[in-house]
């Protein structure tokens, strides 16, 4: 009787002590908690850009052909301050002109490339009254046509014009964002701004003359408040250093790409053409990096998985082939097959629980760091969490049950023979 509780219970066999097996257990933890937290991470930059393909950015992207056009640095002369403005008008004008042109428009930021500026401005009778008052609102320069171009709705009184020029009285155009926020629901129009924190009597006042549909400038962060200023009267501002034209076409885009090189050329021989691509394609290339980030994870995520069990399938098998003769005995005092069976696969699942477990508190500690990368998704998720304990776990299971399989069919003569 004493020899056979040796067996039942010996734990220093050779390759098999406490500090080997600690080990062995330890890394097949470390793995698995490592691929949770790696599937976490993809689950959820994938459910992002699920929720990114399928918001409305506000605008029609079909039938666009942007290109962008910096201008040189203008001198402090009002003749030259005003060429570049000069360049800009007669390059929209003979875009209009181009058959299969239905609007041509631009603006010095296009939407949903994460780019832009924001500006201090107050309110005509509503001045902040200290510095922690003070508000801001992202500041874009347009032309006339350009909401026309996108199919940006106008909510309330009217679009930005040609005719809005240097001499006109000055005016803007504000979203339904910023309508909200500084507004509420009395009517904006009418009402004056002006750039800058505080009053100034050297800067002009902007008359609001429009209120158009929220855009959203990036993928990834909330619509903001926004105003949008003719581009002859924000260059007396602030010098207009570049501005992007886009094109709403009735034919192909692509096919008035020779005919807007030309056109530029023609205007002025020196004036570069940068990048020019459809907005289909600009829209989509402020996808590629989210697409990348959730394909490398994803790939990172599958690899971690493989590993883990691997290490899961491996720790079982070498485990089980130390304990046959154990199992064997087992088996000859009468506990059955499938006891067997679960023993082993109960083994497994603990060192897959454990791993589990440690690796669903890490991605709860680390989500925030998640958070400025996200879109419509919690870095908490319960959908994506449960998902990926799921395949963990199921991965784990799987796993083990060769292993398991092997030891349920031990043949105990041998065995027994052999221990």
């Amino acid at each position: 009787m004493r020899d056979l509780r040796t067996v039942l219970n010996e734990t220093e066999r050779a390759g098999s002590g406490r500090s080997s097996k600690l080990l062995r257990n330890s890394l097949v933890v470390s793995e698995i908690s490592l691929a949770l937290l790696l599937m976490m991470g993809a689950g959820l930059f994938v459910r992002s850009l699920g929720r990114l393909s399928a918001v409305d950015f506000g605008f029609s992207d079909d039938h666009l052909l942007v290109a962008d056009l910096p201008v040189p640095p203008a001198g402090a002369a009002p003749a030259e301050a005003h060429r570049n403005m000069d360049f800009y008008e007669n390059t929209l004008r003979e875009l209009r002109a181009l058959p299969g042109v239905k609007f041509a428009g631009a603006t010095s930021f296009l939407p949903v490339s994460g780019q832009g500026s924001a500006i201090h401005f107050n309110i005509q009778g509503r001045p902040p009254r200290n510095a922690s008052e003070y508000v801001t609102a992202n500041y874009r320069v347009t032309s006339g046509e350009y909401f026309q171009s996108l199919r940006i709705p106008l909510l309330a009184g009217r679009w930005i014009e040609d005719s809005d020029r240097e001499r006109a009285p000055s005016i803007v155009v504000i979203n339904q964002a910023m309508a909200k926020m500084y507004f509420g629901d009395q009517s904006p129009l009418g009402k004056k701004m002006q750039l800058g924190a505080l009053p100034d009597d050297t800067t002009p006042w902007m008359t609001v003359v429009g209120v158009v549909g929220d855009v959203k400038q990036s993928l990834v962060t909330d619509v903001a408040t926004e105003m949008y200023v003719p581009y002859r009267q924000a260059n007396e501002l602030l010098p207009v250093r570049t501005m992007s034209v886009v094109m709403r076409t009735e034919v192909d885009p692509r096919l008035l790409i020779p005919d807007l090189r030309e056109m530029v050329r023609r205007i002025n021989p020196d004036q570069p053409v940068i990048h020019i691509r459809t907005m289909e394609e600009n829209v989509a290339q402020n996808f590629s990096q989210p697409q990348f980030r959730a394909f490398l994870l994803l790939i990172f995520a599958g690899l971690a998985l493989l590993i883990a069990a691997v290490g899961v399938y491996g720790v079982m098998a070498y485990s089980t082939a130390q304990r046959s003769g154990e199992m064997a005995i087992r088996m000859a005092l009468g506990c059955s097959v499938k006891r067997i069976f679960a023993l082993v696969v109960t083994d497994g699942l603990r060192l897959t629980l454990i791993g589990v477990g440690i690796g669903t508190a890490l991605s709860i500690v680390l989500g925030h760091w998640l958070k400025s990368l996200l879109f419509g998704v919690s870095s908490t998720d319960g959908v994506t969490l449960a998902a990926a304990i799921a395949v963990v776990t199921t991965a784990g299971i799987v796993a083990t049950l060769l292993p398991a399989r092997r030891a349920s069919r031990i043949q105990i003569a041998s065995m027994m023979r052999e221990n």
